[in-house]
């Protein structure tokens, strides 16, 4: 018997996030000084960011703290 293992559970709340600020991965990565693919990772759930990169995009993009952190909530 095959066990099936999930793939990494999209971030659908840090997705829609983007979406609803009109921000792209690219933006952030420039803006943080990251790569894209780490943007992404964030986006499929992978992994999160750190204290210092939310609160860089809270400074560049003015989004408060609190709502980065929100996007980043366990579904």
């Amino acid at each position: 018997m095959l066990i099936k293992i999930k793939p990494e559970v999209e971030n659908r709340l840090f997705v829609k996030f983007l979406k609803t600020k009109s921000i792209k991965q690219v933006q952030i990565a420039k803006a943080l000084d990251i790569s894209q693919q780490l943007v992404s990772k964030w986006c499929k759930g992978k992994c999160e960011p750190s204290l210092n990169a939310i609160i860089k995009m809270s400074e560049t993009f003015g989004i408060p703290i609190e709502e980065i952190v929100l996007a980043f909530k366990k579904n």
